[in-house]
């Protein structure tokens, strides 16, 4: 498949209207080389599969005071008319007024998906490993969206490490690994290979 062909412009209306674009429901989250659900923090097998929901993908900054979030400057990546938020534009820029030194605002990227029981979660993450491993899924969906009109994919939760050159430590990072494609509304689910039967890319 040529660069053309990847980046040609598809129209998602139809999808986008069906599976919305808000994001709620239970947090997702990964650290320590564990993802955790909800707020009691139960541990998510590797290897389980949720939906994702491509077009839900925001990014952002939220405010801490006293450990608790109280702002959010969040946008929709997939509304052009929502400019993206920069740190510059927040205030609290003057580091003397930070409690102990450390920025308020923090980044962050989130994704929502759906378990297999059609609970909603929204994956969030403020760590490269964790903004990278969104964008490689999205890049992934990207590559093989347009034979599967009005499906999202479906991916298996992963982990992969590597060892940090300066501190000489294991970091780990999350994956997601596209395995199938499946129905937002319904949550029925296709195998990818019944899907694209021998045409597979290099993530199937």
């Amino acid at each position: 498949m040529t660069t053309t062909a990847i980046a040609k412009r598809e129209d998602y209306t139809a999808l986008d209207a069906e599976i919305g674009s808000s994001i709620d429901g239970e947090p997702l989250r990964f650290k320590d080389g564990r993802f955790i659900r909800g707020f009691d923090k139960t541990d998510v097998d590797l290897g389980t599969r949720f939906m994702m929901h491509p077009a839900s993908t925001s990014d952002g900054f939220i405010k801490w005071e006293d450990g608790r979030p109280v702002d959010y400057k969040i946008r929709e990546l997939n509304n052009p008319q929502q400019q993206p938020v920069t740190r510059e534009s927040l205030g609290d820029l003057d580091k003397d007024d930070w409690d102990d030194g450390k920025d308020p605002w923090s980044y962050v990227m989130m994704i929502a998906m759906k378990d297999d029981n059609g609970v909603p979660l929204t994956f969030t993450t403020g760590t490269v490993g964790g903004k990278n491993a969104i964008k490689k899924a999205l890049r992934d969906w990207r590559l093989a969206r347009s034979k599967h009109a009005d499906k999202v994919p479906v991916v298996e939760l992963g982990v992969d490490s590597y060892e940090h050159r300066v501190h000489r430590t294991t970091v780990t990072f999350p994956v997601f690994r596209i395995v199938g494609w499946g129905n937002w509304e319904s949550g029925e689910e296709a195998s990818v290979k019944e899907v694209l039967n021998d045409d597979l890319p290099d993530w199937a």
